[in-house]
């Protein structure tokens, strides 16, 4: 579910994020290659009865950015985690996924401008 949520939750953030643009294979110059290796949804806060109200989930995986001319990575790969608190009172756990697929992916910008020497 996640790997399948990833691509369209992902692209669609790299598409409003602005900083890539995102285009067909033909055009690329760079490949973003994620791999998800796990998944985890933690109570995160009760109310007085004991009764959790909220999950943090914590997606946590690898992700390279791959230059499509030479076949290298652009930068170092590395793991990365996105996450995100889930309210199951007021949304559905796919929408707290996205959150936290979001985060993921804003982590993994923030990390290959972070490795770019300007």
């Amino acid at each position: 579910m996640v790997q399948d949520l990833s691509l369209a939750y992902g692209l669609s953030f790299l598409r409003s994020d602005g900083r890539l643009k995102p285009t067909d294979s033909a055009s690329a110059k760079l490949i973003i290659k994620t791999t998800f290796k796990t998944y985890t949804k933690t109570p995160d806060q009760y109310d007085n009865t004991g009764k959790v109200i909220s999950y943090r989930i914590v997606l946590n995986g690898e992700i390279k950015f791959v230059d499509i001319e030479n076949g290298q990575d652009f930068v170092k790969p590395t793991t990365i985690s996105g996450n995100a608190l889930w309210f199951p009172d007021r949304e559905s756990e796919e929408e707290a996924l996205k959150k936290a697929i979001e985060d993921f992916y804003r982590q993994s910008l923030r990390y290959l401008f972070s490795q770019i020497q300007w």
